[in-house]
């Protein structure tokens, strides 16, 4: 099998919660090429998705150093520093990730959430708009949104964007309890 057959079933494991196996098909190619950018990066993502930021953030960074114009790289490590209570460069690396594609809604939700994690909620809402602009159907954006406004005692406004965020996600809990606490 070669690496990139190795990297093609190692995703669909991913994909399909088989983390184990998945993790172990990394490491595999990473024991062949040690500096398989996608590798990293997915191992990384694998291990932010169990909790283990540190090290995530560490096998992305190596990632992001062999390919830095990458934007998945830097929303994923955004997402590892944030899970690691690490916000300002959380934010710095969403930043990069939105100066590399700038069009990303998701990079500007993970960065509202970010920012609104960090107490800087008028910049999480100007966030939050942009990627609504972008995308009106990302109701993570909308949540987001909702939470800035609430906190900036705009009740009836984040009311309206968590409703909007679970019309367009009816499954979504933290919205429904976001929509609790602000009705409260």
């Amino acid at each position: 099998m070669t690496i990139e057959q190795a990297l093609d079933v190692a995703v669909q494991n991913h994909k399909s919660g088989r983390l184990s196996d998945a993790e172990a098909l990394y490491r595999q190619i990473l024991a062949v090429e040690p500096r398989h950018a996608d590798s990293l990066h997915l191992l990384g993502v694998l291990a932010h998705q169990v909790g283990q930021n540190a090290i995530a953030v560490d096998l992305i960074r190596q990632a992001v150093a062999l390919t830095p114009g990458v934007p998945e790289f830097h929303s994923n490590l955004g997402n590892a520093l944030q899970g690691n209570g690490q916000l300002d460069e959380a934010i710095a690396a969403y930043c990069q990730a939105i100066a590399l594609q700038p069009n990303s809604p998701e990079a500007y939700t993970n960065l509202a959430a970010a920012l609104n994690d960090a107490g800087r909620h008028d910049e999480a809402i100007v966030a939050c708009r942009q990627a609504i602009a972008l995308r009106s159907d990302l109701a993570e954006a909308h949540n987001n949104l909702g939470v800035a406004l609430n906190v900036r005692e705009q009740q009836d406004e984040a009311i309206a964007a968590y409703h909007q965020a679970i019309a367009l996600k009816p499954d979504y809990p933290e919205a429904h309890l976001n929509l609790g606490n602000a009705l409260h």
